[in-house]
Order: structure tokens, then sequence, then C-alpha cells
């Protein structure tokens, strides 16, 4: 599997990354059906996983191509002067990083650790059963098991035949908020997982992926804080 990550200098915030996605998809050529997913012929969406996938890192514009879709990004940027328009005005992409990488199936001896946030498993009607699931465990395996299908329909987009069976725990819930996508509110996770498949730092599981939804890396656990200096004893002059 070939992973490309493009970053450019240009300020784009989390909530209008569906604007940069259709400004960007625009200037590509619509007839180009990896860039927004979906069919020239009467414009619905391609039930497949998004092989293009669209980015705020740290508030910066950033883009992420799998296999055909990094061919057809790498294509537009050698073929573009980096023109496009985004919000009524006109902008060049000017590159900030990029990063290519291959990757193959692997498994860890020992699970490791994935941080994935903004995570949306669950519509509406399928959030609120799993909220009134009563017994704390059995959220947790319905989350799990939406987690590894996740994984799975990632997996087959690339092409990946597992050779065996993989695992998947939810270790820690780190946050559950409201969020919206296209003007309808959803329901995200940020959460941490481990897993013995190696999954591609950046790729993206769940609903809205190519809209910077669900963005799974490697936990790197927060660096230590210093520690703290010890306190000086200042004593005071005696008064005369």
């Amino acid at each position: 599997m070939r992973l490309l990550y493009f970053t450019f200098l240009h300020p784009l915030p989390q909530r209008d990354i569906a604007g940069f996605r259709a400004a960007f998809a625009k200037a590509a050529g619509f007839e180009h059906e990896v860039f927004h997913n979906h069919r020239q012929e009467d414009g619905k969406l391609h039930y497949r996983y998004p092989l293009v996938q669209y980015r705020s890192d740290h508030k910066q514009a950033g883009i992420i191509g799998i296999d055909e879709g990094a061919d057809a990004i790498l294509q537009w940027y050698s073929n573009s002067n980096g023109d496009f328009v985004h919000n009524g005005v006109t902008h060049q992409l000017k590159l900030e990083k990029i990063d290519v990488r291959n990757y193959e199936i692997q498994y860890h001896a020992a699970p490791q650790k994935y941080i994935l946030r903004q995570w949306l498993p669950l519509n509406q009607q399928r959030y609120q059963a799993w909220k009134n699931l009563e017994i704390i465990g059995e959220k947790m395996q319905e989350l799990e098991r939406i987690l590894a299908a996740n994984t799975l329909t990632f997996c087959r987009a690339v092409n990946w035949r597992l050779p065996q069976k993989f695992n998947v725990h939810i270790l820690e819930i780190s946050k559950t908020y409201k969020t919206g996508l296209l003007g309808a509110p959803h329901i995200a996770f940020d959460l941490i997982f481990s897993s013995d498949l190696q999954i591609p730092a950046g790729i993206g599981f769940g609903k809205a992926v190519s809209h910077g939804f669900g963005v799974c890396n490697p936990f790197r656990p927060p660096a230590p804080k210093p520690p703290m200096p010890e306190a000086l004893a200042i004593q005071g002059e005696e008064s005369p």
C-alpha cells in the first residue's frame, strides 16, 4: 500500500474541511471521482472507502492519498500551478511538506496503542440504542465490533488479505461529544485502543474520513512534566 501525505501552507480550520475538499475536487476536475467519491452520471455517493482524505493538520490544509488516490494527487500537483478557488478567493497551494511511504501487512508481537480522534461510529438512531445499553461492557463490545469492522473496510480497500485474525481492544474513551458534519449533528469519540495489526499513521476510520474525521495515529504518551523546583525558604528580616 502506498500512502502519500501532502501538507500545504494554507490555513484550514477543522470546520472548513468540507469547503476545502469541494474546492480541491473542483480544481482537480470533477471527472476524477477519486477526489470527491461521487458518481459522475448521477452525483450519488460511491459507498466505498475514500482513497483521498482531507485534513486540518495543526490548522494547515493537508491531504492523504492511498494507492490510486496517491497517484491522482501527484498527477494533479505535477500538472498544476497550485491555483484553486476557496471561499470565493483564488489561492495558490504551496507545499510545506510531503511524505510518501509504502506499507505491507504486519502484525505486532505485542499489541500497540493507537489514538483515534473525532471517530463517528454511530448515526443518531444507533447512538441512542448504544446509549440505552445498561452494561458498560456491552457498550465497549459494540464499539470494538464497529472499530474492527472499520479496520476490515480499510484493509479491503487497499487489498490487504489478512493472513490471520487481528485483535482490537478499546482501552480508554477520552471524550464523547457532539459535532457537526455537513449541517447535521453527530456524536464523536476520542479514544485510545490497542491492536496487534500495524495500522498506518494518519488513515481514517468510520464515517466521513474524507472530511477529516476518525483519524488514527500511533499513541504517543504525553511528555512527563519537569519536576517542580524545590521551594526556597525566604527568611524575612526582623523588624527593628
